[in-house]
């Protein structure tokens, strides 16, 4: 069937990715690209579907109260005959109704799964480009962008789906019971003070005054919801990472015995979220004491309106009752907006948090001026350096300068320098990730993964078998088991090649050592070009260490390696020298790097 069928995602729509890509995010270029795109034909097709079913609903209902008019007309006049003959429309009209229900919430399920699905799969697409998801948490700027991109596009797409058809089916049903409730009570005539007053549709307009009021009560009750509402996911999101990180770090936890500890600095990562909670349960107070007042009151209004006919005998006990159900229906169909309100303001809340993370996705690197930001450039020498950098934080305080560095092809560097001296930042700037600062940064022509790796001192090991770990980012087809294995003992890590297609959260199981031992096996495989490790090497011991840099010296003879380290055991491993530790004044700039050469000391 094509409602089951999955969604597409090997076709882009460039209307629909421009739209997203909107220099400033808007809460109906997050919704309307998914209808121009690729799935906009199931979507259209969905979508009439739905209304028509909803308005199907909607003639059901107001042939349901024709029937409520007759059946207690019946009843009246005490006709027995008549109520087979009603009983057995009744159940026909109740099986085709119930049957059209359960194929409307299908197609609204299938729908919400399906525009789900191509909404993330687009902005997952664009967090995990270009480095956008590095630039966000570099510079803080969205918090929680993992949960904005699984709970809030969720919840987006379902509250919409659920506020569209309720605002389409809506005013279709006020109207058709405001006909309805016209045609049986029309219009009011009585005499005030000798004169004779007319009242037109007096029933119909008792129902919108009544519904309005209660909107209004409810808006002046629960204007607060939608602020409320974006700090509600902004300090759960706050408090569940809280929790992450025990499980993250949990032996070193247990070993120090921090359990308590934890526990106090959770639960006051909590109190934001209980204090929340109250403000919530204060205001939805509020709210509901205006619905349910006004709510309790819906069937004693029209009964009251009424009941001066009925007792005049203008109508009968079926009229009576069909006019307090359309009226019923009219305010009930009204009372959506009030009791939607806590929804909408969700709905904004969560438009809100989602625009802000687009925005931060699609934001470039800009500066106020080309200096204020480091140069990339494509030599066509095979090397990376710089004729000049200064390294800078966001704000603009020094943090190092470096200049006349240059690494080329078969070239063993040590960089040293104190901490903080701007020793990962400089590998930062050379990987581009750092574009804080001026000065010129030179690559090799199309420089890529595969070019020029970067090891930190805690790499990342990805969740699946060891082999594709190995990969990363790679296909594990890339490379055969025998090479794999290879690598692995080479790194050091003979134990580890029986357990290549094992599956495992690898994060977890390996230790500090092998994690990084594992990231050197991957550097042996994808043979880099020019390796940079930043303490990729920690975690080792000194007989270790030496015995994984020979064998990756070996594997790599033609690489040129570039280490940080503070262990002196390295010195032997390397031939030349960067000096980075020139301390930064507050006040001035740093005293430029120095290169150095064979044998010097730093």
């Amino acid at each position: 069937m094509i409602f089951s069928k999955p969604p597409r995602t090997d076709a882009v729509t460039p209307l629909a990715d421009r739209l997203l890509a909107r220099e400033h995010t808007t809460w109906w270029s997050l919704l309307l690209p998914y209808w121009v795109s690729e799935e906009a034909v199931f979507a259209l097709a969905c979508l009439v579907a739905k209304i028509a079913l909803s308005y199907a609903g909607i003639y059901f209902q107001v042939w349901r109260n024709s029937w409520t008019g007759r059946f207690y007309d019946a009843i009246g006049a005490r006709q027995v005959d008549a109520f087979g003959g009603l009983f057995g429309t009744l159940l026909m009209a109740l099986a085709i109704s119930s049957t059209t229900l359960i194929v409307d919430l299908y197609l609204g399920q299938v729908l919400v799964a399906r525009w789900r699905a191509w909404l993330t799969q687009r902005l997952v697409g664009a967090w995990t480009r270009d480095g956008a998801f590095y630039r966000i948490e570099r510079d803080r700027r969205v918090e929680n962008p993992d949960q904005r991109l699984s709970e809030d596009v969720s919840q987006l797409i379902q509250q919409t789906v659920t506020i569209f058809f309720a605002l389409v089916s809506v005013p279709v049903s006020a109207v058709s019971f405001s006909v309805v409730l016209y045609r049986l009570s029309g219009n009011a005539h009585f005499t005030a003070g000798g004169m004779a007053v007319t009242i037109p549709a007096y029933m119909v307009i008792a129902a919108f005054v009544y519904s309005g009021g209660t909107l209004l009560l409810t808006h002046l009750s629960g204007r607060k919801m939608i602020p409320l509402n974006a700090e509600i996911q902004h300090r759960e999101a706050d408090f569940r990472f809280g929790l992450m990180q025990i499980r993250e770090h949990a032996e070193q936890i247990a070993f120090m015995r921090g359990g308590d500890r934890e526990a106090v600095r959770v639960m006051d990562s909590f109190e934001a979220v209980r204090r929340n909670m109250w403000e919530v349960i204060r205001i939805t107070r509020r709210i509901n004491i205006v619905t349910f007042a006004f709510g309790d009151m819906t069937t004693l209004v029209p009964t009251l309106l009424i009941l001066p006919a009925y007792l005049a005998r203008k109508i009968a006990l079926g009229g009576m009752m069909q006019l307090s159900s359309a009226f019923g229906s009219v305010t009930s169909t009204l009372s959506y907006f009030p009791q939607a309100y806590q929804s909408f303001a969700l709905w904004r809340a969560i438009v809100n948090r989602l625009r802000l993370l687009n925005d931060e996705i699609r934001h470039r690197e800009q500066g106020s001026s080309a200096a204020s930001r480091i140069a990339l450039v494509r030599s066509e020498g095979n090397e990376v350096g710089t004729p000049g950098v200064t390294l800078t934080t966001s704000s603009g305080a020094v943090i190092s300068q470096a200049s006349g560095v240059t690494f080329k092809a078969g070239e063993r560097w040590l960089v040293r320098g104190p901490s903080g001296s701007g020793k990962s930042t400089l590998f930062r700037a050379l990987a581009g990730l750092w574009p804080y600062g001026s000065g010129t940064v030179n690559l090799p022509p199309h420089a890529g993964a595969g070019k020029v790796e970067f090891l930190p001192q805690r790499s990342y090991v990805p969740t699946g078998t060891l082999k594709a770990a190995l990969c990363y980012p790679d296909d594990e087809s890339r490379f055969d088991d025998a090479a794999c294995e290879a690598a692995l003992r080479d790194a050091g890590l003979a134990d580890f090649t029986t357990r290549l297609h094992e599956s495992q959260r690898w994060s977890s199981v390996l230790s500090g050592g092998e994690g990084q031992r594992v990231a050197i096996a991957r550097a042996m495989l994808r043979e880099a070009d020019f390796l940079f490790l930043d303490e990729a090497t920690s975690g080792l011991d000194e007989a270790t260490e030496r015995r994984v840099y020979r064998a990756l010296l070996e594997r790599l003879p033609h690489a040129a390696i570039i280490s940080i380290s503070h262990h002196a055991s390295l010195a032997e491993q390397h031939d030349h020298f960067l000096d980075l530790s020139s301390h930064v004044a507050a006040d001035g700039p740093s005293t430029p790097a120095r290169s150095q050469p064979v044998g010097s000391t730093v």
